[in-house]
């Protein structure tokens, strides 16, 4: 059985196994984005796709990423999330 994680944003991980990825979801239910892509344990590093999945089941978010069980591959994947871009702003 699939299994989803919530993280302490409120935002869903879901495994999405048909297409080989893990969905984000926010607390409205809009998607966030997608990590993941077809691809094996012999997958190098820097090539494509960068966050090779076979059969992703099972989700746990944590403080230092999010945990895919992949269970074709017969592993689980530690990713950690970054942000693509980031502002600050001054408080008065």
């Amino acid at each position: 059985l699939p299994r989803f994680d919530v993280d302490e944003f409120g935002r869903s991980f879901f495994p999405d196994a048909a297409q080989c990825r893990v969905g984000v979801l926010d607390t409205n239910g809009n998607p966030i984005g997608w990590f993941g892509g077809c691809g094996n344990s012999d997958t190098k590093k820097g090539s494509s796709p960068e966050i090779p999945l076979l059969w992703p089941y099972c989700i746990a978010v944590g403080d230092q990423g999010v945990f895919v069980g992949d269970r074709l591959n017969r592993r689980v994947l530690h990713v950690k999330l970054s942000y693509a871009a980031e502002s600050t702003m001054p408080l008065n």
